[in-house]
Formats: structure tokens, sequence, C-alpha cells
């Protein structure tokens, strides 16, 4: 039966155009999936069962993105074959995740006829994100459970540094820094603002330190130490300072820059450390006023944080 001349030049062009796609595009995806071959036979020979598994797995995630009316399907059903008979030399050997996907893959009939989709993974996927939960949970708690233990050498240390008792102070600021090393590295924002609190009572020990050394070497008398203290009055109780910096620490927070904020709170921890010990109920006072612009720094985070994961 003769075709007609307009559906002759309709498969022509159809043939035409099947030709030229495979032409430009084929070279790609048959090297994409030899990699995938090359790759597994590579972790098999190193034994990396787990690695072989994940390689794999991208295989058949890269093939179920391929639409099932494109005939580079097939290509990439035949090379997805091809790297799971490598596994099966290894069969018997002991691996029990192999085993397990092996089993998976015969149950399938993956050998046999192509499928829609490959799921013989996703089991395999779920384990994995469950156990990256649990793990983030562990390291969430355990970060936790370290802000609450630094918090408590905090205040320790600044205890004993407003007592200007040295010995005491480098012993538990030993214990901070030793905390710090423990901070989970991947709460970075946080991690940053514990090595700010842990750069401050550095500072603060620094000037102790000093401050002990000038009055053993006896190089300030009586009477210029009583004047320095009330310089350290003027310069620690200047509103002019202070509410700069607490201007800081809004413009800060509005700017979502909360690192900012809590290094300006920092300078306010400083001026209330420096406070001198005649003026203890000032300074009572005054940390009282730190203390509540730091938990509504906190409160806004916690906040804007909240709003990001909505």
């Amino acid at each position: 039966m003769a075709t007609s001349p307009g559906l002759d030049k309709f498969i022509e062009m159809d043939i035409l155009e099947f030709l030229d796609r495979k032409k430009g595009v084929s070279e790609g995806e048959v090297s994409a999936s030899e990699a995938y071959y090359d790759d597994v036979k590579s972790a098999l020979l190193e034994e990396n069962v787990s690695k072989a598994l994940d390689v794999i797995e991208r295989a058949a995630d890269d093939y179920n993105k391929i639409k099932d009316s494109d005939p580079y399907k097939d290509i990439a059903y035949n090379r997805f074959v091809e790297a799971i008979q490598l596994l099966e030399e290894y069969k018997g050997k002991g691996f029990d995740e192999l085993e397990g996907v092996l089993k998976k893959i015969e149950e399938s009939g993956i050998h046999n006829a192509k499928p829609l989709k490959i799921n013989i993974f996703e089991e395999r996927k779920r384990s994995r994100e469950r156990k990256a939960f649990e793990e983030k949970e562990k390291e969430y708690e355990s970060k936790e459970e370290i802000k609450n233990k630094m918090n408590r050498v905090m205040h320790e240390l600044f205890i004993n540094i407003r007592k200007k008792d040295l010995a005491a102070s480098v012993n538990s600021y030993k214990s901070l820094r030793s905390l710090f090393h423990q901070f989970p590295s991947r709460f970075i924002d946080e991690k940053k603002e514990a090595y700010n609190d842990l750069l401050s009572y550095y500072i603060q020990i620094k000037k102790l330190k000093k401050e002990i050394q000038q009055k053993k070497s006896g190089s300030a008398a009586s009477a210029s130490a009583e004047s320095h203290d009330d310089v350290n009055k003027k310069k620690y109780l200047n509103p002019s300072t202070i509410n700069n910096i607490i201007k800081g620490i809004r413009e800060d927070v509005k700017g979502k820059d909360f690192a900012g904020a809590k290094e300006k709170i920092i300078e306010l921890k400083h001026l209330a450390s420096n406070i001198p010990e005649d003026q203890k109920h000032v300074r009572a006072l005054f940390e009282s006023k730190v203390s509540a612009i730091s938990q509504k720094v906190e409160l806004a985070k916690r906040r804007w944080e909240h709003s990001q994961q909505e």
C-alpha cells in the first residue's frame, strides 16, 4: 500500500529529526552512563560497596528524570543493567547492604523489562534521611548542652573577674575554651557568638592581669588609683557612649545582623565589668539593663529564624 507524499515527507522529517538529535545528544548521555559503569567497577575493586551503591542510586535517579517517550531512556536502562550486573559478582561475599539491594533488584524484575521508574533505592534513601535526622538531633542536643555549660562557666568567670581573682579567672577561662572547642561547627552563627564571648573574657583577663601587675610593682599610688576610679566612672558611665551602642544594636537587629548586635552587647558587658567596686549598685542596675537588651535581641533573632523556616 502506497503512502501519501505528505505522510512520506512527515516520516522522513521525523526520522531526520531523530537522527539529528541522536547525533547531538547521545554522546554526552552515553558517556555519562559509561561513567556510572566505570565508577561502580572502581568502587567494587576497592571493595567499597557503599560507594558503588551510591553511584548506582544516582544512575537510577537520572534514569527516572528521563521522559518515558525519550528514546534515550533505553540507553540509560541498558547501561544501568550493565552496572548492576557488576554487583552480582560480589554476591555472597558478606556485604549485607549489597545483598539487600540485589534481593530488591531480583524482586523488581529490572533485568527483564524496562520499568517506568526504578524504585529499589527508596528504602535506602529513607534510611539515610532518618540517620541524618537523628544525627542532626543528636548534634543539636549536644550543642544545647555545651551552651548551657558555657553559660554557667561564663557566670562563674564573670564573678571571678569582678573579685579580681586572676588564678580562678584563668581556670574558668580554660574550661570555657575547652567547651568552645567542643561546640559543633555546623552551627556557624552560634559558634561565632560563642567565640565573641570567649574573646571578650580573654580581653578582660588580660586587663585584670595588667592591673594586678601594676599594683604589685607599686607604680600607682593610692591617691592616683582613686583618681583613676573617678576617670573610670566617667568613662564607663558616659550616657553618650552607652546610647550610641544601644542605637547600634537597634540598627543591627533591624538589619537582621544579630552577630553585630551580639558584639555590641559584649561591649556593654565590658563597660559593666569595669565599673569600680564602690559603685556596685550602679553596676548591678547597668548589668540588669544589658541582660534585658540581650534577651530582646535573642527573642528577635528566634522570631526571625522561625519566619525563615515557614
